[in-house]
């Protein structure tokens, strides 16, 4: 499915289960996205989501506890002005995310990238012009399980209100540069 619109605008939660390319085009989620299968093709486009990106099968248990199973969606962020506006947390779940080349992802929240966790596949491997900015005014997590051992990684990461918010790793941090706009406190877990 293509974004014929120049702008359009869902109200509430999107479940994505297929292709969908946003085509240059603005799409508005006022909830969440959660994208389990099928590429998101951003191509030169601007998904503003207020809630949380999830890419991932996600379940709720008889407690309410939520598992963020395995997903086959590939997010792809390969054109230049590329531009994603996560609201609330980046749930990614899917195996070789390698296709996040250029482009800008804005995160409110936390990231996590649950792939990996003793699997032979590989999640997140943003490289070439990618970055990842973290703009929240409260501490970030960011969790990659496979950064460790260098096959998880994101490329350019940017720390904005670096004075006012704590950065905390569960795992091992990697990333091919890190910007913050003043001091940086960082805090790790692994």
């Amino acid at each position: 499915t293509e974004l014929q619109a120049n702008k359009m605008t869902i109200q509430g939660d999107l479940t994505q289960r297929g292709d969908f390319n946003i085509n240059g085009n603005t799409l508005y989620v006022t909830e969440n996205l959660r994208h389990s299968e099928g590429s998101l093709l951003i191509k030169g486009g601007n998904p503003f989501i207020n809630g949380d990106y999830i890419n991932s099968d996600m379940s709720i248990d008889a407690n309410g506890k939520i598992a963020h199973n395995f997903s086959n969606g590939v997010l792809r962020m390969t054109w230049k002005n590329d531009y994603m506006y996560i609201g609330g947390n980046c749930y990614i779940t899917t195996r070789n995310q390698q296709y996040l080349t250029e482009g800008i992802m804005e995160i409110k929240g936390n990231f996590e990238d649950y792939y990996g966790r003793g699997y032979n596949d590989e999640g997140v491997k943003a490289s070439g012009n990618h970055k990842v900015i973290f703009s929240g005014s409260s501490d970030h997590m960011i969790n990659i399980y496979e950064a460790s051992r260098g096959r998880d990684y994101l490329n350019i990461v940017e720390i904005q209100n670096s004075n006012n918010v704590n950065i905390v790793f569960w795992n091992a941090y990697n990333a091919a540069q890190t910007i913050c706009d003043g001091s940086l406190y960082i805090e790790s877990h692994n």
